[in-house]
């Protein structure tokens, strides 16, 4: 992924910005180690809205999981 967006992009100086969470951080600082540029990480891109769960414990989370139903979905 990152050499595809370096042949668009190539030598051009570019700011990096992305989300503090964890996997969207991880990314970023792939792709920012590849092309030499600083990471800018800020709350404002995280996601908009968790719904009725915003702001609730862990707790609160896993009294109310519905896991998905095993119907092999997934099995080949």
């Amino acid at each position: 992924m990152v050499e595809r967006l370096f042949t668009f992009i190539g030598e051009n100086e570019i700011e990096i910005f992305s989300s503090d969470l964890k996997r969207a951080s991880q990314t970023a600082n792939c792709i920012g180690s590849h092309f030499g540029r600083p990471v800018k990480q800020t709350k404002a891109l995280r996601e908009i809205s968790y719904g009725i769960a915003e702001g609730k414990s862990q707790e609160w989370l896993d009294a109310r999981y519905v896991p998905a139903p095993d119907t092999d979905r997934l099995d080949h």
